[in-house]
């Protein structure tokens, strides 16, 4: 890649958004639920618990109810997202986890919209596109 000034100009629009972003209320509000998650020790132990059940839930789904300990390990599943939802640092984590996610992908959107829009950009749930690029005809069009 050739450096040039626009090239450093862009980077340096790029820090400033950056800039916002880390000081906005979302991204302060995620990092606060970050770090109660981090000292949650409770919180800690159900992750780890629920990784080590998710092994095993993985191998059962395999041979689906067909493998011995299904019935039991989707059960024990169950049991464990119920205690990982009602987990007040998981749950709040996750939801500002969510806000910052939905700010990012805001921001692609804009981003992308503002160079093109044809211009597709892959969010959360969905491909983002405003623009038709399937070359058909407008009666034809499925891309919106």
């Amino acid at each position: 890649m050739i450096f040039s000034t626009e090239i450093l100009e862009i980077e340096n629009k790029c820090e400033e958004v950056i800039s916002v972003i880390i000081n906005s209320e979302i991204f302060s509000e995620y990092k606060y639920a970050k770090e109660n998650l981090i000292n949650d020790e409770e919180a800690i132990e159900l992750v780890k618990k629920f990784s080590e059940l998710k092994e095993k839930y993985e191998e059962v789904q395999r041979f689906g109810k067909y493998h011995p300990d299904y019935t039991v390990i989707r059960k024990e599943m169950s049991e464990m997202k119920k205690l990982i939802d009602s987990n007040e640092s998981i749950t709040n984590f996750k939801k500002n986890e969510k806000n910052l996610q939905l700010l990012l992908n805001e921001i692609g959107v804009i981003i992308a919209e503002s160079v093109s829009s044809n211009v597709k950009v892959v969010t959360e749930n969905s491909l983002h596109s405003k623009g038709c690029s399937c070359n058909s005809n407008k009666q034809g069009c499925s891309c919106k």
